[in-house]
């Protein structure tokens, strides 16, 4: 993990394997000190997202509302991850809760926790106030094939 962090590039693909060995230390480091592996990656997430974003895709979730959202979303995922589908299962923009599901990421370990920080970047991109997620993640299972997460906002 040092090696790969002292060469890693802020906008290189890096393999599932590398990225999930990373994930696996961050979430050893804070079970070990402050006990909050979940936050932590979720705020990974944000962090991998707000350096993925380039100036053309600030400027596009500046003019996308929540609904054209669901529908780029998937496609989003795409274009920024080598593994799994973000899929978009629920949408109430009304009630401002949207289900989304992420599937085909068995042993991609911590990706469950790190993913919302994705959307929750966007959220607030788009101008949704106080985006939050819930969702059930177990640490002995880092890697589950499938996760569903509840976003919400004001």
């Amino acid at each position: 993990v040092m090696a790969l962090a002292t060469t890693a590039s802020k906008i290189d693909w890096y393999p599932v394997t590398d990225m999930a060995e990373l994930f696996r230390a961050i979430a050893a480091h804070h079970r070990e000190t402050d006990g909050q592996v979940v936050a932590a990656l979720e705020a990974v997430g944000r962090a991998i997202a707000e350096t993925a974003t380039i100036t053309f895709l600030k400027i596009l979730l500046r003019l996308l509302t929540p609904a054209l959202f669901v529908t780029k979303a998937p496609t989003f995922w795409q274009r920024d991850h080598q593994c799994g589908e973000l899929s978009v299962v629920a949408y109430d923009g009304d009630g401002r809760v949207m289900t989304m599901q992420l599937k085909d990421v068995g042993g991609y370990d911590y990706i469950g926790p790190v993913a919302p920080g994705f959307i929750l970047f966007a959220l607030s991109a788009l101008g949704c106030r106080q985006p939050r997620v819930t969702f059930d993640f177990d640490d002995a299972n880092p890697g589950p094939d499938e996760i569903t997460y509840r976003f919400t906002w004001e």
